[in-house]
């Protein structure tokens, strides 16, 4: 897959931007705040049709655009590897409402230009970012390794997506069940219905990680010398051997009844799979107490297992977006890092730095300047 075009109008820093990319690496290097993440924001959201960074879509307008006529876009257009053109174009409008009261907000997207839901264009694009914060997947809360694996598995199966949605729903209500004490007939439907649910999306899960675990660790040990890496899915049977759906529901359902007095007390659901974790290692050890160039080095090896995952599933090479990867890294392995990502079809690298390194020699070179790019020769 590779992107070909990008138009951008009012989103973030980038007022105006019409930019070609070519294929295999492109350096993107500039000073902080003059807009290279937001460019791989932007070109990302066009894969996930949601900011990675912003909270609500409409912070991506610029803050011009919002005093102005509240309308931002951005566009691109793709080359799959069979030669096919896909275009996603995504609006994002703040459009005036009754005298007095602040505007409303609206999304649109289109495919081929088509407006279509969002779900009919997640996993259209296959791309895979790196972005500082990912070290908190690593030694962070359960809740962002969970929303890694989720976006990955999405990407791949729109039924899966689908799924966690209804399943946020039947959590929901059955959360308000509990608050409310009600009796064990009520609870009786929903627990069924969460349980058939979760198990689903559990069996996706776990399905997903079998595939996952040899690349975290292939790639790990190729960024970090040999150094053991492993993960697995932690729920509440504390396996993480493939099982079908149905022996899952079984599980979670002694499981809610087991704890049913303490649920009703807390007035909230204990189980399932919004209480997963995923289990990562070092060498044997909790990687929570990893060093921060271990988290790093970590973080980007779950990364480049998402991009051989990706292209496993969907046969098409991912694009990758690297924000500001290198930084942080020994010498070594910012080399290993940089002989993985030259294999990629397509890879944006951001920087602070020209990054003179040999194998970068060849490579295309934009400048970031206060939204702007500018191709050096």
């Amino acid at each position: 897959m590779r992107l070909l075009h990008l138009s951008v109008r009012n989103l973030r820093t980038y007022r105006s931007l019409e930019v070609d990319f070519p294929p295999g690496l492109t350096l993107v290097w500039g000073a902080n705040a003059q807009g290279k993440t937001n460019l791989l924001e932007i070109v990302y959201l066009l894969a996930l049709t949601k900011s990675p960074r912003a909270q609500h879509d409409q912070d991506l307008l610029s803050f011009p655009a919002r005093e102005e006529d509240g309308w931002g876009w951005a566009e691109g257009t793709f080359r799959r590897e069979n030669g096919a053109l896909v275009k996603v174009r995504i609006d994002l409008y703040l459009r005036p409402s009754a005298p007095g009261l602040p505007r409303t907000f609206q999304k649109q997207v289109r495919l081929n230009g088509v407006v279509s839901p969002a779900s009919q264009v997640v996993g259209q694009v296959p791309m895979v970012l790196f972005q500082a914060d990912d070290l908190e997947m690593v030694v962070g809360p359960p809740a962002l390794r969970r929303r890694w694996l989720d976006i990955l598995v999405a990407l791949t199966d729109r039924r899966y997506l689908r799924s966690l949605q209804r399943y946020q729903r039947l959590l929901a209500h059955r959360n308000r069940l509990l608050k409310a004490q009600a009796d064990l007939h009520q609870l009786a439907y929903w627990d069924g219905e969460l349980c058939a649910e979760g198990g689903r999306i559990i069996a996706q899960r776990l399905l997903a990680l079998q595939a996952l675990a040899p690349e975290v660790a292939r790639a790990h040990a190729q960024l970090a010398g040999g150094e053991k890496a492993e993960v697995c899915y932690r729920w509440a049977e504390e396996s993480a051997t493939p099982l079908p759906p149905e022996a899952i529901i079984s599980v979670l359902a002694r499981q809610m009844e087991a704890l049913r007095p303490r649920e009703i007390a807390l007035g909230q659901t204990l189980v399932g799979p919004h209480r997963d974790d995923l289990s990562l290692r070092l060498e044997g050890r909790e990687a929570s107490f990893a060093s921060r160039g271990q988290a790093r080095c970590l973080a980007l090896a779950l990364r480049l297992a998402e991009a051989r995952y990706l292209q496993q599933a969907t046969g098409e090479s991912p694009i990758l977006l690297l924000d500001d990867a290198l930084s942080e890294l020994d010498t070594q392995r910012r080399r290993l890092l940089l002989e993985e990502v030259r294999r990629a079809e397509q890879a944006l690298l951001t920087s602070t730095q020209q990054e003179q390194d040999p194998l970068l020699e060849g490579c295309t070179r934009f400048r970031v300047e206060r939204g702007m790019l500018l191709l050096e020769g």
